[in-house]
């Protein structure tokens, strides 16, 4: 069984590197996806809900989490989930919301 460490050091060189060269840097992505999914809530549903960065790695993580419950434990799962928690601490600490 690999150490809960190492999955994490794996996690961290995915966000930091592959998955950072591919999608963007987070913060900006995910402020993106934000505007976007409250600009969807809004016209769909008439909800106005004040989503950040943050929420959105939250959520992503949601959906790797869903991915790895319904669709199989395929490793990527778990360990994009890791990486999307990660970034979620990260974008709180970087708008003053907690601590890393």
């Amino acid at each position: 069984m690999r150490a809960a460490a190492e999955i994490l050091v794996t996690a961290a060189g995915l966000v930091d590197g592959a998955r950072a060269a591919t999608h963007g840097e987070a913060e900006v992505t995910f402020a993106a996806v934000a505007r976007l999914w409250r600009g969807h809530l809004a016209a769909a549903y008439g909800l106005e809900v004040p989503l950040t960065a943050s929420d959105v790695a939250d959520m992503m993580a949601d959906v790797k989490k869903g991915r790895r419950l319904c669709g199989g434990r395929a490793a990527d799962h778990g360990l994009d989930e890791c990486g999307y928690k990660g970034l979620a601490v990260a974008l709180d600490a970087a708008a003053g919301e907690g601590e890393v």
